[in-house]
């Protein structure tokens, strides 16, 4: 696929519900915006070499690298992700995009809320060559760090939450979710950009509360995010594989990792959440704490400050 910004105007019963310019300018203002920028928008019919898709709207108006799909409502990004890379419609750094999602997931099987306006996102990584496969079992923690980097070119203070959130003043502004399927690496994102859950929506005490980053104005619009995200994330991530190994980005990371030093609360499965002190990153990408004097290291925990 070349690139550019796609809308798949056409239903995929069960996966996703298609979208042209103006149903799309319609679900929120901010993508009103995006439509208005990226115009004028072109139909373009398949050839009939494949069956499904045979309406797509191509943004004349985009220039830049990235490739992007978007569509309507969908279960869940990750599912359109599958799809697209069944039908030949996605190749390694290609990404799509929801309006809505119905069965979005979060950590721990949650459901994610998922108004229009927000981010909900999935983009294909391939992490299977000799330099990069080292660095797929810390691949959340590849996509905090690329989501931390550009918030914080953007002029947002955010924080790597171990081990698969981002936090701005101790208030969860992103997800990842990370999974791998029939050799394909899909990272799963949402961004709280215009809209977050309010806290008696959260079913979980533990749960951090929810922020967005600009419910007044809505300024930053999902696609623009979205292509600045993939375009600045996907050169740093390929200039760390490039130049370091997995445990000099980890010691590296630990700069942008929230409540170094501070004391937190840890739960882990159903046993009773404790006090610890968060030293900071093992090399394989653990949390390391100490509890009662001594240090250990966490796989799978559940943390929030104090």
């Amino acid at each position: 696929m070349h690139p550019g910004i796609y809308l798949a105007g056409d239903d995929q019963s069960d996966v996703f519900s298609g979208i042209d310019p103006q149903s799309l300018s319609l679900c929120h203002p901010s993508w009103n915006k995006d439509v208005s920028l990226f115009h004028p928008w072109t139909a373009r019919q398949d050839d009939g070499s494949q069956p499904v898709l045979q309406k797509t709207w191509v943004a004349e108006g985009y220039g830049g690298d990235a490739r992007i799909w978007v569509v309507g409502t969908c279960t869940s990004t990750m599912e359109v992700a599958r799809h697209m890379i069944s039908v030949g419609r996605m190749g390694p750094w290609s990404s799509v995009m929801a309006v809505r999602q119905t069965a979005g997931r979060g950590q721990r099987g949650r459901n994610w809320i998922s108004p229009a306006g927000n981010i909900y996102a999935t983009v294909y990584w391939r992490l299977d060559d000799e330099q990069s496969a080292p660095y797929r079992n810390i691949a959340s923690l590849l996509a905090g760090d690329m989501l931390a980097y550009v918030f914080g070119q953007s002029g947002i203070d955010a924080f790597v939450k171990w081990p698969n959130d981002i936090v701005r003043n101790n208030r969860k502004i992103s997800g990842i979710l990370v999974e791998e399927r029939e050799g394909h690496l899909l990272v799963g994102i949402g961004i709280n950009l215009v809209s977050a859950p309010k806290a008696a929506m959260l079913d979980d005490d533990f749960v951090l509360p929810a922020a967005c980053l600009d419910p007044e104005s809505a300024s930053f619009s999902p696609l623009v995010f979205w292509e600045k995200l993939v375009t600045m994330g996907r050169a740093r991530l390929e200039g760390i594989i490039a130049t370091m190994p997995p445990e000099q980005f980890v010691r590296e990371l630990e700069h942008r990792l929230a409540w170094t030093g501070a004391d937190i609360r840890v739960r882990q499965g159903a046993a009773a959440p404790f006090q610890a002190r968060l030293l900071g990153l093992a090399p394989d990408g653990g949390l390391k704490i100490q509890r009662d004097g001594h240090a250990e290291v966490l796989y799978t925990a559940t943390i929030r400050p104090l």
